[in-house]
């Protein structure tokens, strides 16, 4: 199917985007370096990166945090669930719901998802879906809800040396929200920066714990290792 292609794309697009991309430097924000990257359209390519020691943290540590529909709610305050419509391999077609919020409207991603993982690197990546390509109606329960359209979703860790580097890029439209987009750029920036933040702390809690992520309902996309 179509959406297929298009996750396969969406990650072949996460792996690169650093080095085909001339990215700006934004002020930072606390352990966070942001930059973005100009494109036609109204908002630009958004990018978080968080740098931390690798010494106590293993990459399996943090692509549990990643992948795991429980650890989300808690990295992500955006993200409510996701229901699986189709799967193959390590790619997933979901329809992901996003809470409603003071400045965003409740809203569904239907989105086509994939990840890959190597020794010392792991990349998850989702991109917008149409209908047309879904070969499905959205399900009824989501009817009615704001659209989100957003061309990339990814996050890349990889292990620099004695250090992981975590990397967070997005480029949406987010048609959620109820601000003017000069206003949106430092939002988007700001919920980059506190959910790579989030990540790390949880990836930290797990290498200690038992598993913060127990009791999970499961993954909402991609394959854990």
């Amino acid at each position: 199917m179509a959406w297929r292609s298009k996750a396969a794309e969406a990650l072949q697009e996460a792996l690169s985007v650093e080095s085909t991309r001339e990215w700006t430097p934004l002020q930072s924000s606390g352990e966070v370096r942001l930059f973005t990257s100009p494109v036609s359209g109204p908002l630009p390519f958004f990018r978080g990166c968080l740098e931390r020691s690798a010494a106590t943290v293993e990459l399996a540590d943090l692509v549990r945090v990643l992948v795991s529909d429980s650890c989300r709610r808690f990295w992500d305050p955006s993200y409510a669930f996701s229901q699986l419509l189709g799967h193959q391999d390590t790619m997933a077609l979901l329809c992901t719901r996003q809470k409603a919020s003071p400045v965003a409207s409740e809203s569904v991603w239907v989105n086509a998802c994939t990840s890959n993982m190597s020794a010392e690197r792991f990349t998850y990546a989702a991109t917008s879906i149409e209908d047309a390509d879904v070969g499905q109606s959205m399900p009824a329960a989501h009817a009615g809800l704001t659209r989100l359209a957003t061309r990339l979703w990814a996050i890349d860790v990889r292990k620099k040396e004695d250090h992981w580097e975590l990397s967070f890029v997005l480029h949406t439209a987010a048609t959620s929200f109820r601000l003017p987009n000069f206003m949106l750029k430092p939002l988007l920036a700001s919920w980059i920066s506190s959910c790579l933040v989030s990540i790390w702390r949880m990836a930290s809690a797990q290498a200690m714990l038992a598993d913060p992520c127990s009791g999970d309902r499961g993954e909402y996309g991609g394959r854990a290792p």
